[in-house]
């Protein structure tokens, strides 16, 4: 055989070779089901492919099975950008194929349609369909459109019953106290601090009233007492003020100055006189920037200070009665009562703790003291004190 018959055959062997390799090289499988791996379509490298998912459409909180052909383990499910809460998944095996049921909640989403979106491991499957979500919230109105802290608003429209949404004035977030499917009631909020604000619900969508809300302007009923010693607490009595667990405070004036205040509560303010002046005084509270001065004034009187003209024990110890005799030793305001007091050699003030308290008499009892020695006992009745010359000899055992 000749070289050239010898070149002739190897050529032939190696061109059939070639062509028995090409018919064993696989197809790729047809495309199918939704998007799925990166991007391509069809099932991943674990055989898993987004078939469906049912029902197509349905309210927040509503319940939606999304099928799958193979095992899915370690999932995620997404509507649109809103996370969605997996209840469950089960896989089943019918003639060799591997199914998978997941079980989610309609998530509190934005969006009116969508798709959804599962996260298998690091493999992300969008359906081809997108799902729609009913009964669609709307705000119709609020009313009555006016009203003071602590009142109760009627809000009317549809919404999510089985959810509370979030209500607020402007940015100030409101108490929900009950709702359903067609109306809410909310509280005006303590902490408000606008006298016009918009009201916002958040439910599966943000919504703003188109009118405004128009906060009262606080409303001063009285000032008890109306004549009062410096020192002494005074009350205003009214309604709309700020309450006790609000993050802000009234602003109350004394003439044009800020005093210092204690909300009692939404009807209630109580006042510290100490650092006024004798005389009279308008009062007014402010509240979201809405003033309302009292009709009547404070009238601030100085308190006659006590006086004392013995004690009635020259050695004392731990727990001894001690009588202390005198003149206005009583306080005109009992939610401040008189007090009785020595400085310690320690420099701590010690307080005797009061048994009885007439305008002419206190008996007290004497505190546990550091040590033996002398010791001057002070009485104090809202901002006047006096002190006893003559001390007392304490023992300390």
């Amino acid at each position: 055989m000749n070289i050239r018959n010898v070149t002739f055959i190897l050529m032939l062997g190696l061109l059939i070779l070639f062509s028995m390799c090409k018919k064993d090289t696989a197809s790729p499988p047809p495309n199918t089901g939704g998007n799925g791996g990166n991007g391509g379509n069809g099932s991943n490298n674990n055989g898993l492919r987004f078939v469906s998912f049912s029902p197509e459409s349905g309210a927040i909180g509503d319940t939606v099975n999304i099928n799958f052909t193979g095992y899915a383990n370690n999932i995620s499910v997404n509507f649109g950008n809103t996370p969605a809460r997996v209840l469950s998944f089960n896989t089943t095996t019918t003639n060799n194929v591997q199914s998978t049921v997941i079980r989610v909640l309609v998530p509190d989403m934005p969006d009116t349609t969508t798709k959804i979106k599962v996260k298998v491991d690091t493999v992300l499957f969008t359906s081809e369909k997108s799902f729609t979500r009913t009964n669609i919230p709307q705000f119709s109105g609020f009313s009555p459109a006016n009203g003071f802290i602590g009142d109760t608003i009627t809000i009317t429209g549809t919404f999510y019953e089985r959810y509370t949404p979030d209500v607020r004035f402007g940015n100030i977030r409101a108490s929900v106290i009950s709702n359903d499917n067609k109306t809410m009631k909310i509280v005006v909020p303590n902490d408000i601090d606008n006298a016009t604000p918009a009201i916002t619900v958040v439910d599966g969508q943000t919504m703003t009233s188109t009118t405004l809300f128009h906060l009262k302007a606080p409303v001063i009923d009285s000032i008890t007492p109306k004549t009062a010693y410096i020192g002494q607490t005074v009350r205003i009595i009214g309604k709309g003020f700020l309450g006790p667990f609000s993050s802000t405070y009234n602003n109350v004036y004394l003439d044009n100055s800020l005093v210092y205040n204690n909300a009692e509560s939404n009807t209630s303010i109580a006042i510290n006189t100490k650092n006024a002046s004798l005389g009279s005084h308008t009062i007014a509270v402010e509240v979201a920037g809405l003033k309302t001065v009292a009709k009547d004034p404070l009238s601030l009187i100085a308190p006659v200070p006590p006086v004392i003209t013995s004690i009635l024990e020259d050695t004392v110890t731990n727990g001894t009665t001690i009588e202390i005799m005198g003149n206005h030793l009583l306080s005109p305001a009992p939610e401040m009562p008189a007090t009785v007091t020595t400085v310690d050699q320690d420099g701590n003030i010690r307080n005797f703790r009061i048994q009885y308290n007439a305008d002419n008499e206190i008996i007290a009892w004497v505190p546990s003291l550091s040590k033996t020695g002398q010791y001057k006992i002070t009485v104090t009745v809202l901002s006047s004190s006096v002190t006893y010359s003559k001390p007392l000899t304490y023992l300390s055992y």
